[in-house]
């Protein structure tokens, strides 16, 4: 059991060099702004997924507002510009 602990500490605990975090910010943050920029112009024109034919997973599930789900991808949008110029990284990865 030891063995478990100590691996498990050495790799959440092992500071390293971040280079690559930052690398990966700076790629995924566009990749993400890009992949939601098309959703919400849609969103703030008036159309949602719903508009469109829509087959839940779960038909119990109930949909978000209009409102709220223009309002979801904002938010992501905001995070993944955050996200790649590094203002509060970690909240909006």
């Amino acid at each position: 059991m030891t063995r478990l602990a100590g691996w498990w500490q050495a790799l959440f605990e092992e500071v390293g060099n971040l280079r690559a975090v930052a690398l990966a910010r700076l790629l995924f943050g566009p990749i993400v702004v890009f992949y939601l920029w098309g959703f919400l112009t849609d969103a703030l024109g008036g159309r949602s997924y719903q508009d469109r034919f829509n087959e839940p997973f779960w038909g119990w599930l109930p949909h978000p507002a209009e409102w709220l789900y223009a309002v979801l991808l904002t938010v992501g949008v905001v995070a993944g510009v955050a996200m790649t110029i590094g203002l509060a990284s970690r909240v909006a990865t």
